[in-house]
């Protein structure tokens, strides 16, 4: 867990100082709808025919048309499996009642046998938009590459064998002459 102080934070994100400065009465105006469940990006991705030579676990080539996906699982040995594939980014967005509990916990040997700031919902929901506003700020400001590893959706998904032609040549090349090699000893 990152130890920072709210002096560090506001000094390690200069526009952090800006959104969080905000006066309680103005920042409902100023961040209004930027914690919308909305991708951190907006990035639309399309589908995509991808292509898993193990099995479906990995999908590690894609394509664009279902031709070329099935082209290229059918030039591996064994074949492979292919699918419809939508990307999707990472979610940067923070709860901010999970911030909120966040900030309470760091701060619980100060507590003592007392309670933790109090703050209304709509403060909460305030700090929510403030604290996604630098977050994408940050992101953009860097350029981050926020494609998510896992999939938002897979559609169509098809076992390609590998040619019976492809498998018999196979055979012919590596397995024959192990045979002919077994007969002579």
């Amino acid at each position: 867990m990152v130890d920072m102080n709210r002096r560090r934070f506001l000094q390690a994100v200069p526009s952090a100082a800006a959104v969080v400065a905000i006066p309680s009465a103005v920042a409902g105006v100023a961040v209004e709808g930027i914690a919308a469940p909305v991708q951190a990006s907006g990035t639309e991705y399309p589908f995509r025919w991808w292509v898993s030579y193990d099995g479906g676990e990995m999908f590690s080539d894609y394509f664009d048309t279902k031709e070329e996906a099935i082209a290229a699982a059918q030039g591996q040995t064994g074949g492979g499996m292919i699918a419809e594939c939508q990307q999707q980014d990472f979610d940067l967005r923070i709860d901010g009642g999970q911030l909120y509990e966040l900030l309470s916990e760091s701060n619980s040997e100060l507590i003592g046998d007392g309670d933790f700031i109090y703050a209304t919902d709509e403060q909460i929901d305030e700090l929510e938009a403030s604290v996604n506003a630098v977050i994408k700020a940050w992101a953009e400001k860097h350029d981050l590459n926020r494609t998510a590893w896992q999939f938002a959706t897979t559609r169509n998904h098809e076992v390609i064998e590998e040619p019976e032609e492809q498998v018999r040549e196979r055979w012919e090349r590596f397995v024959r002459p192990l045979d002919r090699v077994d007969q002579d000893v």
